[in-house]
């Protein structure tokens, strides 16, 4: 009998063992070996495998590989979340990626020690002049508008012992005042609205506002566009159905809440939102948000591209009744780009919106923005004397129209070679408008390139390639022959 009860307590212990060996291989058998991953609980890029080269410091490497094992083991989304929720039940503590628990409820984002890169701050804004420059050269309204972290419109419910001050907050609208910079900062508005209305959700999207805030802050900036244009529309709360829908769990989270949410329909759209140049616009990985609107009903009205961030994602609805055309690209690292996007959309308005927290490295590369210069408007050089220093060949017109008839696509990209001297800058005028080039060096010959909608091109009466000299001093006109009879 002693015997039997022996052998039935090991395989007991047998098979617990077998159970505990299957639980920890789980989290090896389903580790996350693919590059490029996104982890969505805390929203961020997950660790790569570290590169190995005979320099790489073994501590380094150590650390590196940590972190890789730390972002990749198996169920780590399943084991994050099942302690969220069990020390918010237990403690009343959010202890999360992404979040943390303010007073009465209130859930903000995590609240990490406030940047001090102030050098930074003031290339921003030295950045945001420069765009204001392209802009207003061309004749174009220039908008730049920073919005609110809730932590500052809700700054009453932040933890105890929470002392927000955003220096680098004051740092930046110091400076934009300083280089006379159009912009407006919503949160006045919005705090004014707080008082009567969530323009925050209490817990859910904790890094955005709501629809109130949304209405009430672009609502701010088309004012703001009025001065420009005295007969824009501005949205009204009368033009929407506002209703509200249950959320049950924080975004990029899997913690359960239950909030009702304000959601504003448009009670009948004018605007149609179409596919013009989707899957063909170049966009970073980052700033991956992308949309077309056209107004119909507006076809005198002016047209805004809209570089924004993540506060207007589906933000259409507040903006696109007010204009012709519509033109939403995601900032993040596409900005730099203004003049590829200018050249495409010849917009009347450009909006520039980011959010304060959006406004550092991670959405805005230094390099990038330190970095970058953009051709002044042709019209600042017109005046130069002529002269024969640089030249393209005289089959690019017709080598041009080919290439547009032959395209499957709308958007096209050009790039010659230019000969002779070296240059500075270098336009298309096509009819009566101006494109800019940009002048590129491949393997050590100079070329100019631009990406155009073809029937650009293919309607083009009259073209003409103007180049600027090195030391910007004079002038080369080259008329474009399409060998059209």
């Amino acid at each position: 009998m002693g015997k039997k009860v022996r052998g039935k307590q090991y395989e007991e212990i047998r098979s617990h063992h077998r159970y505990i060996a299957v639980i920890l291989l789980i989290p090896i058998i389903t580790f996350n070996y693919k590059p490029e991953q996104i982890s969505v609980i805390d929203n961020r890029k997950l660790a790569e495998l570290p590169t190995v080269t005979s320099d790489t410091p073994v501590t380094d490497l150590i650390k590196e590989l940590n972190s890789y094992v730390n972002d990749r083991i198996g169920l780590r989304d399943y084991f994050i979340t099942s302690s969220v929720i069990l020390q918010d039940k237990l403690f009343g503590v959010l202890v999360h990626p992404l979040y943390t628990n303010g007073k009465e409820g209130y859930v903000f984002l995590k609240l990490n020690p406030q940047l001090t890169d102030f050098d930074y701050i003031n290339e921003f804004v030295d950045f945001v002049a420069k765009l204001q420059d392209y802009c207003r050269q061309r004749n174009a309204v220039f908008l730049f508008s920073l919005e609110p972290s809730k932590q500052i419109v809700y700054e009453q419910y932040l933890p105890e012992g929470v002392n927000y001050k955003n220096d680098r907050l004051e740092v930046m609208l110091k400076g934009l005042a300083e280089k006379k910079i159009n912009y407006v900062y919503t949160a006045p508005a919005l705090i004014e609205a707080s008082k009567e209305l969530k323009v925050y959700n209490v817990k859910y999207d904790a890094g955005h506002w709501n629809d109130h805030g949304a209405f009430v802050g672009i609502s701010i900036i088309l004012k703001n566009l009025q001065n420009n244009y005295p007969s824009l529309s501005l949205p009204k709360k009368e033009d929407y159905d506002i209703s509200y829908e249950l959320r049950t769990s924080l975004p990029v989270s899997y913690h359960p809440i239950r909030e009702e949410v304000p959601v504003y329909t448009l009670k009948n759209p004018q605007t149609v939102r179409l596919d013009t140049y989707k899957d063909e616009i170049k966009l970073n990985e980052t700033g991956w948000y992308y949309s077309y609107c056209l107004n119909p009903n507006k076809p005198t009205a002016p047209k805004i591209l809209v570089f924004m961030g993540s506060y207007f994602l589906g933000k259409e609805k507040y903006i696109a009744e007010s204009f012709s055309k519509t033109v939403f690209v995601h900032s993040y690292k596409n900005i730099q780009d203004i003049d590829y996007y200018f050249n495409i959309f010849q917009p009347d308005i450009v909006l520039f919106q980011t959010v304060d927290y959006a406004t550092k490295d991670l959405y805005y590369p230094l390099n990038l923005i330190r970095d970058v210069e953009y051709s002044p408007a042709y019209n600042t050089m017109e005046n130069l004397p002529t002269a024969d220093f640089a030249s393209v060949a005289a089959k690019t017109g017709q080598e041009w129209r080919k290439v547009a008839l032959d395209s499957d696509r709308q958007l096209v990209d050009f790039t010659i070679p230019v000969s002779g001297d070296r240059i500075s800058y270098a336009y298309a005028q096509i009819n009566d408008e101006f494109y800019d080039f940009r002048v590129v060096s491949q393997q050590g010959e100079q070329m100019i390139s631009i990406t155009l909608d073809k029937n650009i091109i293919l309607s083009a009466r009259s073209m003409q390639i103007i180049l600027i000299s090195a030391d910007k001093t004079m002038q080369r006109k080259i008329p474009l022959d399409f060998g059209l009879k």
